[in-house]
C-alpha cells in the first residue's frame, strides 16, 4: 500500500474511487465525463478457465479516471463481467432487466468515449490489448441485447486504437525503453513523475466480487497515472496537447 501511495503527490487530495455496477453509477460517471477534457482508461482482466492464455482473458473491469471541476482526481471502476449473471435469472426477472440495462448504458458510455473523436479524449497505456478486449465486450453486449453492431470486433479494435492516445507510444517516441522493448508504465511513471508504481495486484483474482480495497486502489491508480503522465509530458515538451503527436506516430 505504501508503494501505491508513493504515486500520490504530497500536496494533492487523495483520489476518489467509485465502484460502478448499476445504472445510477453510470449516470454519475456520465456526469463526470461531461465536464472532462480527458479521461484515463484502463482495464483489468480475468481468466476464462484452466489452461487459458493471456489472449483468452476477458475484461473484468474498465476504469475511467477524470479530474473533477474542483481539481480532484476521480476514478470509476466499472464491473464488466459477463459470465452468466443474466442467464442465472429468468427472462423478464427484475435483476436480469437491471443487469441488461446497466450493460447497455455502460456500453453506450464506452462507445462515446472510445469511438467518438470528441472530448473527453481517451488516454491509455499499451492500449492494444485493452482495445481488443473492450471491443469483444462491446460486441458481446450488443449481441446479447439484440442491438448488434455495425462493426465487427476486429473493426471496433482498430477504431478504438485510432482514437485513444497511447502514452506508451509517446514515451517510446521520446526515447524511453530499449530496442524491441517498449517502456513499462512503472518506468514511465518513474521517469516523468519521479514516483513508484506498484503492480502487486495485477495478477490477483479480478473475477471476485466485491473487489478488495487494494484491488480498487490499484485499478484506479493505473487509469489516473495515464492522465498524470501525459500532463507531465506536455509540460516537459512545452506543448498544450500531445494528441496530434500521437496521431502522427
Amino acid at each position: 500500500a505504501a508503494r501505491v501511495a508513493a504515486l500520490q503527490p504530497q500536496d494533492a487530495p487523495a483520489p476518489r474511487v467509485v465502484w460502478v455496477d448499476s445504472v445510477e453509477g453510470v449516470d454519475e460517471l456520465d456526469a463526470a465525463l461531461s465536464c472532462a477534457l480527458r479521461v484515463g482508461v484502463d482495464t483489468e482482466w480475468m481468466d476464462v478457465g484452466p489452461g487459458g492464455s493471456v489472449s483468452d482473458a476477458v475484461v473484468a473491469t474498465v476504469q475511467f479516471a477524470v479530474v473533477d471541476e474542483g481539481g480532484r482526481e476521480v476514478a470509476f471502476v466499472c464491473d464488466t463481467r459477463l459470465d452468466g449473471d443474466v442467464a442465472e435469472h429468468q427472462a423478464g426477472d427484475t435483476m436480469s432487466i437491471l443487469l441488461q440495462e446497466y450493460r447497455r448504458r455502460l456500453s453506450e458510455t464506452l462507445r462515446r468515449v472510445l469511438l467518438e473523436e470528441e472530448r473527453p479524449r481517451a488516454v491509455g497505456f499499451a492500449f492494444a490489448a485493452d482495445a481488443q478486449k473492450l471491443a469483444r465486450w462491446l460486441h458481446a453486449v450488443g449481441s446479447c441485447d439484440g442491438g448488434g453492431s455495425a462493426l465487427s470486433a476486429v473493426e471496433l479494435t482498430t477504431a478504438i486504437r485510432s482514437t485513444t492516445i497511447d502514452v506508451q507510444k509517446l514515451a517510446s517516441e521520446a526515447g524511453l525503453g530499449s530496442r524491441g522493448q517498449a517502456a513499462s508504465l512503472q518506468a514511465v511513471c518513474r521517469h516523468w513523475l519521479s514516483h513508484l508504481l506498484s503492480k502487486d495486484e495485477q495478477c490477483s483474482d479480478w473475477s471476485v466480487r466485491p473487489l478488495s480495497d487494494r484491488q480498487m486502489r490499484y485499478a484506479a491508480i493505473d487509469a489516473i497515472a495515464c492522465l498524470r503522465v501525459i500532463d507531465a509530458m506536455e509540460a516537459d515538451w512545452g506543448c498544450s496537447d500531445a494528441g496530434p503527436l500521437h496521431e502522427s506516430l
